[in-house]
């Protein structure tokens, strides 16, 4: 950097320490600014709490007053009914009435009870830590999920902690222990889909339950290879779907080979053609090549890639690519010796190391 450049950023560098200072000033000056309160530095889902349980609590006071009426109203009757002046059927209306409003507090406080309870539902949530498939050593696709409970305890403990005087008690749930067990998730229904349908054995896991601040593995075997899927989570009377990417984990030493046929006749002056699918995993570039052995010499074997139509002697699978799917043509001469016609030939595909098939050409 030049000197001229230098001295250009320093003099911005130098101004703008400088607006920032007179506007600091500025606003210390000002007799009417106040600093932020802890009000408008609530978040939304707070706000929205507080407006619940004042509405509950508003109900509740309703109710509260209503019961001290009637229940005023039900000494004074019993007083009257005693002195004669009031009848057996007023009493019975008074009674009635006092019965009512005396379940009506109870159903209030209930209601104030629920509605903090129902915050658990904004405080609770289940995060996907890990998605990996693989192959295992019985060449099935597989699938580990792992799950963490990572609710918000300072948001629960906030929206439960909030202590009504006028109560006669206060629940034993709002204790910070109790608090900690009111996040443990149970009956998680899990399921892996694509386009809403299911796409793993079993079809759906229940995890019975998961503890606040743990995690837990579940393993499926998955129906199809895709890249993507979602993650479905039953639980809390709510249903999420996550589309997440499934990592790929190698535990396969070789591919998995699967051959759509295994015998095959050919006619002379034609080619047979057996359809070969090649799948493996990797979290770095494997390369391996393709033979056969113990076919004939006067029948000329080579490998087909089925996409491009190309010759191939080896495949590479990458993190992008773990499926190849090739052809094994084996071309039968029209002139062909009479000791092999009507003749089975068992020979064998191999997919190995670069170093590995220099054995087995030997």
């Amino acid at each position: 950097m030049s000197e001229h450049s230098r001295s250009v950023l320093a003099a911005l560098v130098v101004l703008v320490l400088m607006s920032l200072a007179l506007a600091a000033g500025t606003q210390g000056n000002e007799p009417n600014s106040l600093p932020p309160t802890g009000e408008a530095t609530k978040t939304r889902t707070q706000l929205l709490n507080e407006l619940n349980l004042r509405t509950a609590q508003v109900d509740l006071e309703h109710a509260r007053e209503a019961y001290e009426r009637y229940e005023a109203e039900h000494k004074e009757a019993q007083v009257l009914f005693h002195k004669g002046i009031m009848s057996r059927k007023e009493l019975d209306e008074a009674v009635s009435a006092y019965a009512r409003a005396a379940q009506q507090l109870k159903q209030a406080e209930i209601l104030l009870e629920k509605t903090r309870l129902s915050f658990l539902a904004n405080a609770t949530h289940i995060t996907i830590v890990e998605a990996k498939k693989y192959y295992d050593n019985e060449g099935r696709r597989k699938l580990d999920l792992v799950l963490k409970n990572t609710s918000n305890l300072p948001q629960a403990e906030s929206a439960l902690s909030q202590h009504d005087p006028n109560l006669p008690s206060q629940p034993t749930w709002q204790n910070p222990e109790q608090i900690r067990a009111l996040l443990n998730v149970e009956n998680i229904i899990v399921s892996v889909v694509k386009d809403t349908a299911s796409i793993s054995k079993p079809y759906e896991e229940i995890i019975p339950i998961l503890p606040y601040g743990q995690q837990k593995k579940v393993v499926f075997e998955l129906l199809t290879d895709v890249e993507q899927a979602g993650v479905k989570l039953q639980y809390l009377d709510q249903t999420v779907t996550n589309s997440i990417y499934l990592e790929k984990e190698s535990l396969q030493e070789t591919p998995t080979v699967v051959a759509s046929q295994f015998s095959l006749e050919g006619e002379l002056g034609q080619d047979v053609r057996y359809d070969l699918g090649l799948e493996m995993l990797v979290t770095s570039d494997r390369n391996f090549s393709l033979a056969v052995t113990n076919m004939p010499p006067q029948i000329n074997c080579f490998f087909v890639d089925s996409s491009s139509g190309s010759r191939v002697t080896s495949v590479r699978f990458t993190q992008e690519v773990s499926k190849h799917n090739l052809s094994l043509r084996a071309a039968i001469p029209r002139k062909l010796d009479v000791a092999m016609i009507d003749k089975r030939v068992d020979f064998q595909v191999w997919v190995t190391t670069p170093a590995q098939i220099d054995l087995i050409n030997k």
